[in-house]
């Protein structure tokens, strides 16, 4: 068994030393704490995803019922999933910038499966981009899930919101590129272990 050597004087090491005796170094990486510089990122993300999908539900109907409804005419309210899904992503963002990452995840799949029933497309395509987008970090941070594929899949969507006609050049096709941007950051760090 090879002796291990410290990384900054390359002198030998006891079993299980955390401090070099030889130059007095810490031998063990610390680990960094989350960047302020991230937070802000992320708050600043949540804060421009809250006005688009404000922006977007601006024309529907509101309700206060804990499930929005919308009307279709005579009959009973139908349930507005558009507008449910955006409140789910809205709270996987919130929960996921407490370092909730469980509850995140929850709100980020319970928002996917609300946005099937989704029919407004171009609320559909945001919402199920932002949701993915929550559902990667949120996996990443619990290490479970496929994470890589879907940021990969959440930046193809926001790829496809920030050029679509009628999102392209608007605060929601903005809103979209700032998400992608924040995504491919996180995604560098991962990859190089922060």
């Amino acid at each position: 068994m090879t002796a291990k050597l410290c990384p900054h004087c390359k002198a030998p090491l006891n079993e299980g030393a955390t401090v070099c005796a030889t130059c007095g170094r810490d031998v063990v990486p610390k680990k960094k704490p989350p960047s302020l510089l991230g937070i802000g990122c992320l708050a600043i993300v949540i804060l421009i995803f809250v006005v688009t999908c404000s922006a977007l539900t601006s024309t529907q109907p509101t309700s206060t019922s804990s499930q929005p409804a919308r009307h279709s005419g005579n009959g009973p309210p139908q349930t507005d999933w558009c507008k449910l899904a955006s409140q789910k992503e809205n709270s996987a963002s919130s929960a996921i910038n407490n370092d909730s990452y469980q509850t995140s995840y929850d709100a980020a799949v319970a928002g996917l499966k609300d946005n099937e029933s989704c029919d407004d497309e171009d609320s559909n395509l945001v919402n199920h981009a932002f949701l993915l987008s929550m559902k990667a970090l949120a996996e990443h941070h619990l290490s479970s899930g496929d994470s890589r594929t879907d940021l990969n899949e959440a930046n193809a969507l926001l790829e496809t919101c920030i050029t679509k006609p009628g999102l392209y050049g608007t605060h929601t096709g903005a809103s979209c590129q700032t998400q992608q941007q924040y995504n491919i950051q996180n995604q560098t760090n991962w990859d190089m272990g922060q």
